[in-house]
């Protein structure tokens, strides 16, 4: 079995990759987020269906009205926000404004590694 780690033919890992974020600006399936956009089609856009996660971005708007550019721009929408809003920040939306406004590598990093292996029941 091959190792997780093991160097591709480039000699870069893929964890390699998912850190340093798109560097062969290889296109995503997401829709982009204009800045001409209203304000409720950007909200449907990030939330991606997930009504938590459209209740969470409306609470933070009232705090802080650009904030969803920020999200965007460290590619966290959807499921993501909601089970960052429910389980990571326990519902207090303040909490996830500032570490949003300051990019908390602590929420990137629950994100990215926890997350995905967050147990199904929890969700």
């Amino acid at each position: 079995m091959a190792e997780q780690n093991k160097t591709s033919n480039f000699g870069v890992t893929f964890h390699d990759l998912i850190m340093a974020g798109n560097p062969f600006n290889i296109p995503t399936t997401r829709i982009k987020i204009d800045i001409d956009m209203d304000i409720e089609t950007t909200i449907r856009i990030m939330s991606e269906g997930v009504p938590g996660a459209e209740k969470c971005l409306h609470q933070m708007l009232k705090i802080q009205p650009f904030l969803i550019l920020k999200l965007d721009k460290l590619n966290i929408r959807g499921q993501q926000i909601w089970q960052l809003y429910k389980n990571y920040f326990k519902e207090d939306v303040n909490s996830f404004t500032l570490a949003v406004v300051n990019k908390s590598q602590d929420m990137i990093d629950w994100v990215n590694f926890m997350l995905p292996n967050w147990p199904k029941a929890r969700r």
